[in-house]
């Protein structure tokens, strides 16, 4: 035994580093805290330095730093390939016989992927968003939606259209405490609660708003019914039918909900023509009423109504940035935290637990699908769920949108769990994946109707809600196919443009494009007989995108292929919806711009039946901000 060691066993004392940190130190040499913490050469007598930083951040900046230059190398390569087919048909120097690099996460275009490879690689995410000087400045996930990575332009605003930061008609009290929130630094008397009076809106309107939101937007995600509302949050602030003197005895957190809940109604009026910057108002009296009683002091159910609902807004509206709406969830899951809502609530006695239970999984399933569309990682994600689901109200067999949406979210969590986030995913086990998400059948309820059904069982406005709920059933299973397939489709076109179905992945190719068929004649399908709410409703417009894009990709890169002309004519259908849907947002209108260039591209491929070096490499250049997540999972 080596003589430290010795010398280190006899005295039986603590290593140095451990107590430095004050730790628990189990005595061996190396310690448990040393080796967790990437320090093992320094036990037991030696101490890290202050401000010294342990492997295993070295490592994951590494790690960053190979997937930067990697996406580099392979622009430079596109580029110097382009060039030199200007000028001369024989390929460049460089560019022959290249041989794939170890650190390549992916394979080499020209070369077909090993399927013995059993090797699975750590996935970094989704780099996008990059600055003007070509800087990173976001990280999603692998399952980042395509809109994510559509580069944010101030100068894509329409004319007609408020600045959002620009509510003037606000006093600036107000404006100040709404950008203080969450955390207010100091408390806010009581008496503020009055300076929220003037801004009540009438009693119809309230009533008109919440008859909107209710029929735009609570059809897929309810976290305060309707009886609850009107019974806890306009029976307070409107006595009598109407606006109360004085809000003094009325909680902030209800102030808040009715705010919120007015802001999203006021969205979905289009005849209203001010309804960005009205929305945006209600948006900003919201949060500076959860300012008046501090969430982190005073939390509330009322407080976790309000947050969702305000989530909701920013879903609908994206004026927020997305890691502005990453720290609101996480304040949230800390809110749900501090409540106890994982618990089971009729075992906490504390009455309301129908109105808890709802707020709960309503957030639950709201964070689930935020987390998948942007990549990152849920915020309520806790390791005991006791609480029990509200009843489905849905009288059908098998339950309704509520049993559904509920089923489905836990089994795509687990999923993208699997294919994502652990080490030691195959192409197999994406397929086995794959099945998992297939037999989760939905309800009779909520299936598609056939093309004969889908006049009465979409169309009127008897039941829009039913309709819109078949439609997200419908996108949301079709959306998770996509987003597990989509690493290997881009793959197969890189590597086999000719004739991607021949590829090793043509399961994957064929998968893609089949659910971005479904998606975009899903969008299409419902807005023909619900315009209004789906004009509204931004998820089913973001998926749609995402697939319109799988479209054009395959049309410019594939011109030659049979399935090309289908794929084009879908990508004129996205086009057209995007131009005729009351849906005007600044990343609406980023997105159209974008697809219309893309179609127009898409076009002269498929006119000249030939694909252009040149369009091909700028389409599979918005492609290489997704690293391979599986790693090498080729099996």
């Amino acid at each position: 035994m080596p003589q430290v060691q010795l010398q280190f066993t006899s005295h039986r004392k603590a290593c140095k580093e451990c107590r430095r940190l004050r730790l628990g130190c189990d005595r061996e040499v190396p310690c448990y805290n040393c080796k967790r913490r990437g320090c093992s050469t320094i036990c037991p007598e030696g101490t890290l330095e202050k401000g010294a930083r342990s492997r295993s951040t070295i490592i994951v900046e590494l790690q960053e730093t190979i997937a930067e230059l990697r996406n580099w190398n392979y622009l430079l390569e596109e580029a110097l390939n382009t060039l030199q087919a200007s000028i001369s048909s024989q390929p460049h120097p460089l560019l022959r016989d290249r041989k794939p690099s170890k650190l390549s996460g992916s394979p080499i275009y020209g070369h077909s992927p090993t399927v013995d490879e059993e090797e699975v690689l750590d996935a970094l995410g989704t780099f996008a968003i990059r600055g003007d000087s070509g800087e990173v400045t976001s990280l999603y996930g692998p399952t980042a939606t395509t809109e994510y990575l559509v580069r944010e332009n101030p100068s894509l605003l329409p004319n007609f259209m408020e600045r959002s930061d620009s509510p003037m008609s606000l006093p600036a009290d107000i404006v100040l405490l709404s950008a203080l929130f969450p955390f207010p630094p100091e408390p806010v008397p009581i008496e503020k609660l009055d300076d929220f009076v003037p801004h009540l809106p009438p009693y119809k309107t309230v009533i008109f708003l919440s008859e909107l939101y209710y029929a735009n937007y609570a059809w897929c995600s309810d976290p305060i019914i309707r009886p609850v509302f009107m019974a806890s949050v306009v029976a307070e602030c409107y006595p009598g039918k109407e606006p109360a003197g004085s809000l003094r005895r009325v909680s902030s957190h209800i102030l808040s909900i009715l705010f919120m809940l007015c802001g999203l109604g006021v969205l979905a009026n289009p005849q209203e023509t001010r309804r960005f910057v009205m929305a945006e108002e209600y948006h900003a009296l919201a949060r500076a009423a959860l300012c008046i009683h501090p969430i982190y002091e005073n939390p509330t159910i009322s407080a976790v109504q309000s947050m969702t609902i305000m989530l909701h807004y920013h879903i609908s509206t994206e004026r927020r940035s997305n890691g502005y709406t990453l720290a609101l969830w996480s304040v949230m899951g800390r809110l749900c935290e501090t409540l106890g809502l994982n618990y089971d609530q009729r075992k906490l006695k504390t009455g309301c637990s129908e109105v808890r239970e709802q707020a709960f999984w309503e957030a639950m399933n709201l964070d689930s699908w935020q987390a998948f569309n942007s990549g990152r990682a849920k915020s309520l994600n806790f390791k005991v769920i006791t609480c029990k689901r509200p009843i489905d109200p849905d009288p059908h067999p098998g339950g309704g949108w509520f049993t559904w949406k509920h089923d489905f979210t836990a089994a795509l969590d687990i999923v993208a769990e699997k294919a994502f986030r652990e080490k030691g995913s195959t192409y197999s086990l994406i397929q086995l994946y794959e099945h998992e998400l297939r037999v989760l059948t939905p309800p009779p309820s909520m299936a598609w109707p056939a093309e004969s059904e889908k006049a009465v069982a979409l169309g009127g406005s008897a039941n829009p809600t039913r309709a819109m709920q078949r439609s997200l059933t419908k996108a949301s299973f079709e959306t998770a196919l996509l987003h597990l397939h989509r690493w290997f489709f881009v793959q197969a076109i890189r590597e086999m443009p000719e004739n991607p179905f021949d590829h090793p992945f043509s399961h994957s190719v064929k998968t893609v494009i089949d659910s971005s068929h479904a998606l975009i004649e899903t969008l299409h399908c419902i807005y023909q007989y619900q315009p209004t709410v789906t004009a509204c409703f931004r998820p089913l417009w973001t998926h749609a995108f995402s697939a319109a894009m799988v479209h054009g990709t395959f049309v410019v890169s594939c011109p030659h292929n049979p399935e090309a002309h289908s794929a084009l004519l879908s990508l004129d259908t996205v086009c057209e919806l995007f131009q005729a849907s009351e849906l005007i947002t600044v990343h609406s209108l980023q997105s159209l711009k974008l697809l219309i260039r893309l179609r127009e591209d898409a076009h002269q491929a498929w006119s000249e039946r030939r694909a252009s070096t040149s369009q091909v490499a700028e389409t599979l250049r918005f492609w290489t901000n997704i690293p391979n997540p599986y790693g090498d999972a080729t099996q």
